[in-house]
């Protein structure tokens, strides 16, 4: 693979990013890596516990003084990579690769977390450059194309993104968030019927889930409302603000459900729970035309468009050097900490 002039530097990892990817390719093209030596399975297995119980911190120790006895092994370095990923050290974690890289030549599942690290960093040219040669060396991991969909959504390839979305439905079957985020592409591609189809399959298969999902409901009813159906929008941005009582953007959609249909002291209520419930992010404002509406159904004293935010989430764990790391990576684990709502280009 050509490292060539496809990378946009960032000053804080540039330095990381070109060795890594200088590292990665040359495996890629099947250069011989550095001799590695093998550290005793046991030397692991304090970090493998660690890793298990989300103990980052313990298991980031434990990495660094195995590598002090055996720094040529390579599967600490790939380890503590990963280790600091979580621990959201995207150039420090990019770094390790480059390291490990040259002891032996990285797995698909290693470099979709490669690929993660430059999502961390906000580079998804070069996130979907690793994630598109993942997925190609390994076209089974259903949760490489689900990030490699969302990567391509924030490029604005919307026709890609969906194809890469139905690719990880295939692999994984009633997968809620490849769902709605099928019909996210599929709203980008002016294709709002089939956008409200998939939004609704993604509410239809977790009915009977213990612990909903509120972005579909919340897909769904922001799609009803730019269609001018505010009674049908009601119902699921209902639930949204239910499921999600501190996520602005679902009371402000709320709010102005209500507003279109003149229940304005209902939407006042909404909107002043979506002005309380503001992220201090500048990051996180919702940046449309359809925040200043809203302002003028409240006290000037009380709300300014830019006050009217929206919030997201993540985190999630993990299991071993080949074993546990897959599995981390193929059962979805790893993408929750990836996992900001697109709707919000967070």
């Amino acid at each position: 693979m050509s490292v060539g002039p496809l990378l946009r530097w960032h000053t804080q990892y540039r330095a990381a990013a070109l060795s890594t990817l200088l590292a990665l390719s040359q495996a890629g093209l099947g250069l011989a890596p550095a001799q590695a030596d093998s550290a005793p399975s046991d030397d692991l297995a304090a970090a493998h516990r660690a890793i298990e119980k989300a103990d980052w911190k313990a298991a980031e120790g434990e990495l660094r003084q195995s590598l002090a006895l055996h720094p040529a092994t390579p599967d600490p370095h790939f380890l503590l990579a990963y280790v600091l990923f979580r621990e959201q050290h995207a150039a420090n974690s990019l770094a390790e690769y480059t390291a490990a890289a040259r002891l032996r030549t990285p797995t698909a599942d290693e470099l979709v977390v490669v690929a993660s690290d430059y999502i961390l960093l906000k580079d998804y040219p070069d996130a979907e450059r690793w994630l598109v040669y993942a997925t190609g060396q390994s076209p089974a991991i259903a949760s490489a194309w689900y990030l490699l969909g969302r990567t391509q959504f924030r490029l604005d390839h919307a026709a890609a993104a969906a194809a890469s979305f139905r690719r990880c439905l295939e692999l994984s079957p009633g997968d809620v968030r490849a769902e709605y985020n099928l019909g996210l592409a599929l709203e980008k591609l002016d294709r709002p019927a089939d956008a409200e189809s998939a939004y609704r399959t993604a509410i239809r298969w977790q009915e009977n889930a213990s612990l909903r999902d509120p972005q579909p409901f919340l897909d769904l009813g922001m799609l009803l409302l730019s269609q001018h159906h505010a009674d049908r929008a009601l119902p699921p941005l209902r639930e949204a603000s239910d499921l999600a009582p501190k996520n602005a953007l679902a009371y402000q959609e709320l709010g102005l459900a209500f507003e279109a249909l003149s229940q304005n002291t209902e939407a006042v209520a909404a909107l002043e729970r979506a002005t309380s419930r503001r992220s201090p992010s500048p990051s996180a404002a919702v940046a449309d035309d359809r925040s200043t509406r809203c302002s003028s159904l409240l006290p000037a004293s009380r709300v300014t468009p830019s006050r009217i935010t929206s919030t997201a989430a993540s985190t999630s764990r993990k299991r071993s050097s080949t074993t546990a790391f897959r599995t981390s990576v193929r059962d979805g684990r790893l993408h929750e900490q990836l996992q900001p709502t697109l709707r919000t280009g967070q």
